[in-house]
């Protein structure tokens, strides 16, 4: 398996950034944030950040036909149960 997507924390003058990496290792995505004292800022920002970058890594795994096969099965269920009068 391909390395996962991860991110990495860095600075951009008074900034303080999260950058999404891919798994080449190209920066997709960048958020910024201020880090003020007495505010959980950085910790929302990198709870975002894992959000994300744990969402792409489980899509990655699943595969991108994996929604469209559960779409189309539910599709073909649902037209079953119309086509036997059990929905409308």
């Amino acid at each position: 398996m391909q390395n996962p997507f991860t991110y990495a924390h860095g600075q951009n003058g008074t900034e303080e950034e999260f950058h999404i990496i891919s798994p080449e290792g190209r920066t997709m995505a960048v958020i910024e944030f201020w880090d003020e004292p007495g505010t959980d800022d950085a910790a929302r920002a990198r709870a975002d950040v894992e959000l994300i970058v744990n969402a792409l890594n489980a899509y990655k795994q699943a595969g991108p036909n994996t929604l469209f096969e559960t779409v189309i099965r539910r599709a073909k269920a649902l037209g079953e149960k119309i086509a036997n009068g059990i929905a409308a």
